[in-house]
């Protein structure tokens, strides 16, 4: 604590930063896809059904039969897939139409790959339990202190507990 700050104001700004880190988790819960990682998973997509809707073919000395049995993995009743033989057929062109379709979109005003995702959900998650146990001994210094401070309603169970879980310890368990 610096001269002339109560447990109150460094609560009080804490719970500010918490607030906000609450925030931001959320937002980056609901960050859209970048238009080019929509696009490499419609990439994926066309390959992973291209290589499913592969046609059976039987070919002996009295027939000759192309059978297309690949279903639509999706559908209540035995549908076929049109999608997936048009992606076996042609997947430049099945690609081409999704890549339009995709670039007709609403353009995302916040828009993270899965792996900035989750490096930012993984740090907003540190720094969060960081500042819960911040608030948690600020408000016990201020306890030993004579001064009353309540927790807040959503307080972190395992940091008013002062448990700390590490990894290779969870695992080790």
């Amino acid at each position: 604590m610096k001269p002339g700050e109560t447990h109150q104001q460094l609560v009080a700004d804490l719970r500010i930063r918490i607030v906000k880190l609450i925030g931001e988790r959320s937002q980056v819960e609901r960050a859209a896809l970048p238009v080019d990682e929509i696009k490499a998973q419609a990439k994926a997509w066309i390959t992973r059904r291209a290589i499913k809707a592969r046609p059976a073919i039987v070919a002996t000395h009295e027939k000759f039969d192309v059978k297309f049995s690949f279903m639509d993995p999706e559908a209540f009743t035995p549908t076929l897939d049109p999608l997936a033989l048009l992606a076996w057929f042609d997947p430049e062109c099945l690609e081409d139409k999704l890549n339009e379709l995709i670039d007709e979109m609403p353009k995302p005003k916040f828009a993270m790959t899965p792996a900035e995702e989750s490096q930012r959900l993984a740090a907003i998650k540190a720094e969060l339990a960081d500042a819960e146990r911040l608030e948690v001994a600020l408000i016990d210094d201020a306890l030993d202190n004579a001064v009353m401070i309540d927790h807040r309603p959503n307080v972190s169970i395992p940091a008013l507990l002062g448990l700390v879980v590490s990894k290779p310890k969870a695992n080790a368990a």
